[in-house]
C-alpha cells in the first residue's frame, strides 16, 4: 500500500504522515528529504542554484525513481509535486492520495516560522503569506 499526503505547504503532511506510518507500521518517507539526500542539497540550494524548473523535473524523476523501488509506505509529498508532469496521475495510478487542509491562518503561522527553509517563501512577511 502506497499512501501520498498531498496538501498546500504547511498543512502537516510530514507531521501527519509520521503518525499515520506509525499508526499502520508502514515507513514513513519525507518526497523532499529524498531528493535532498539524492542530490546531496537542500530543496531552497537547488530553487537558488538551478531554478523552479528543473527542480520540477527532478521531482517528477525522483517519483518515477519511488514508485519503481518502493512499496508500502505513508509518504508526505512536496507541496507541488502533484501539480506537475502529470504526477498526481502517477500517484493516483499507484497508490492512494489524500489531501489534507488546514485553516489560512495555521498554514501562515506554521510557514512564517519556517519560511527559511522554503524556496518560494524567501522574505515574505505575514501578509504576505496570507495574500
Amino acid at each position: 500500500m502506497r499512501i501520498f499526503l498531498l496538501g498546500f505547504m504547511g498543512v502537516g503532511k510530514s507531521t501527519l504522515g509520521s503518525i499515520v506510518a506509525d499508526q499502520l507500521g508502514l515507513p514513513f518517507y519525507d518526497f523532499d528529504a529524498i531528493i535532498e539526500e539524492e542530490m546531496n542539497m537542500s530543496i531552497s540550494s537547488i530553487f537558488a542554484q538551478y531554478g523552479e524548473l528543473f527542480f520540477r523535473k527532478i521531482e517528477h524523476d525522483t517519483l518515477r525513481d519511488v514508485l519503481q523501488a518502493r512499496n508500502n509506505f505513508v509518504m508526505g509529498t512536496g507541496g507541488g509535486l502533484p501539480c506537475f508532469n502529470n504526477n498526481m496521475a502517477k500517484m493516483n495510478e499507484y497508490g492512494y492520495t489524500i489531501y489534507l487542509r488546514a485553516d489560512t491562518d495555521d498554514i501562515v503561522e506554521r510557514l512564517h516560522h519556517s519560511s527559511g527553509s522554503r524556496p518560494l517563501l524567501m522574505g515574505k512577511n505575514r501578509d504576505e503569506l496570507s495574500d
